[in-house]
């Protein structure tokens, strides 16, 4: 994928704003800790543009009928392609002096070479290399299939620059959109955030000692409506989401949603900004911006659900991507998930079992809204006992 100048400087400078924020946080914690035989240099703009660049040439070189898809490689795959690239941490000295390479001026700015210029590209990895990084990528997909020798291809869970950045472009391209009720979203973030605006939007009425109950019973039903929205008939234009994907997220998004919002209150500090006086208009900021800036405190609290791949600590590939899993919920086979909302009897004690209440589509009918006018559930869903 050639990327345009202006969207590969954009994505340096992102990548580069990360990486500032993780060392810095790196080294305070270590600053904090009694840990003295560990030490992390200082952030250099210089470095990191270097670093970055060189994966950029890297990604760059990478033939475009290698069988590999280069939006979502992995930084092991890469150093398959590329072993020159990272067999020593030195690389640097081919380009510049260690003077230029360690001085105050590069940690502050980005500056240039004073050996030779920076690649564009690399060579192109040998035919063996590239066999090599796509039976990696194929041992991490399918990880049943790998020896013992392999295990350690299933560990491919993002690593936290990894979460940050898509924490970073999620809320940037959440600032980008136009919030729109009606339309499906493109984009995984875009999914998030559309059930993290449901969840928002939730109107809760206090009731007396139950105030949390209500919340919580407000918030599972606002993010029913999300579910239903996701998974909605009669749109052949849009492709919908499968039903246990939709779930799944949508349940996810939900219990990030209320276990943050005990410490950050988004819910009610946006109630209270929406009701505020209008003498304040000129003041306050625009709804889509409150939102925005709501939505990445929310992220910074969850990275993990900017983890497209995270349904698979819950649910194996096979049936994650079953037929069943498109047209009903069902329930994971590996790991399980926060509940919707667990509801008991009125007066029965806290010790005893409470019954989880689980909605599964049967099929039966189009266009349908998951609650009915009766308060109950349309037709085509069901209640069964998680």
């Amino acid at each position: 994928m050639k990327l345009s100048k202006w969207r590969s400087d954009t994505i340096i400078c992102e990548t580069m704003s990360v990486l500032q924020s993780h060392i810095m946080r790196l080294r305070a914690t270590l600053a904090s800790s009694s840990n003295r035989t560990t030490y992390i240099d200082p952030y250099s703009e210089t470095q990191a543009f270097f670093w970055i660049q060189m994966l950029h040439a890297a990604l760059e070189s990478i033939p475009i009928n290698s069988g590999l898809d280069i939006t979502n490689l992995r930084f092991k795959s890469i150093s398959i392609l590329f072993p020159s690239l990272f067999e020593t941490d030195d690389i640097w000295r081919r380009y510049y002096t260690e003077k230029l390479w360690t001085s105050l001026k590069a940690r502050a700015r980005t500056t240039l070479p004073d050996l030779k210029s920076l690649r564009t590209a690399l060579q192109t990895p040998e035919q063996w290399l590239i066999q090599r990084a796509v039976a990696s990528v194929l041992y991490e997909k399918y990880p049943c299939a790998a020896s013992d020798a392999s295990l350690s291809y299933c560990s491919s869970d993002p690593s936290a620059e990894e979460l940050l950045l898509e924490v970073r472009w999620a809320v940037k391209e959440a600032r980008n959109s136009s919030f729109n009720n009606s339309m499906i979203p493109a984009t995984h973030a875009m999914l998030v955030y559309r059930i993290f605006n449901y969840l928002l939007d939730a109107e809760i009425l206090p009731e007396g000692d139950r105030s949390d109950s209500r919340r919580t019973a407000s918030l599972s039903t606002a993010s029913w409506d999300a579910t239903s929205f996701l998974h909605q008939q009669g749109r052949p234009h849009e492709t919908k989401q499968r039903y246990t994907a939709a779930v799944f997220w949508s349940r996810m998004v939900l219990h990030a949603f209320i276990e943050t919002d005990k410490v950050s209150s988004f819910h009610a500090k946006f109630a209270s900004w929406r009701l505020s006086s209008p003498s304040h208009q000129v003041r306050r900021q625009p709804e889509p911006t409150m939102r925005v800036r709501f939505f990445e405190q929310f992220l910074l609290e969850n990275p993990e659900l900017c983890w497209e791949g995270l349904w698979i600590v819950y649910y194996s590939d096979e049936l994650w991507r079953s037929e069943d899993a498109r047209i009903m919920y069902v329930i994971p086979d590996r790991g399980e998930i926060p509940a919707y909302l667990r509801v008991g009897e009125e007066g029965r004690g806290e010790a005893e079992e409470e019954e989880e209440v689980v909605v599964v589509e049967t099929g039966k009918g189009e266009g349908v809204e998951v609650e009915g006018d009766d308060g109950g559930f349309g037709e085509g869903w069901e209640m069964v006992d998680g």
